[in-house]
């Protein structure tokens, strides 16, 4: 098996294991309406910044990236942090 199936085959696997807690996440946050005004949008904005802050080390992992070679490359926090 390559690596590439081998990290396919664990990113669906994920995605079946979390895909109650990201439909009931997804659902809270189109709840909360956060494109009704900029505030919402703002508070949103601070909430994902804070959170891809907070796992910013995971991407520079040296057990993680043997994992998934291409995790340096899905880092998000400066596409937020702009």
């Amino acid at each position: 098996m390559s690596t590439h199936s081998t990290v396919v085959s664990r990113s669906q696997q994920l995605k079946a294991a979390t895909h109650s807690t990201h439909d009931s996440l997804d659902k809270r946050v189109m709840a909360a309406d956060i494109f009704a005004s900029r505030d919402s949008f703002t508070r949103f904005l601070r909430v994902q910044y804070r959170f891809h802050r907070d796992i910013d080390a995971l991407y520079s992992h040296h057990g993680l990236l043997a994992l998934i070679p291409d995790l340096a490359e899905r880092r998000r926090l400066a596409r937020i942090a702009l």
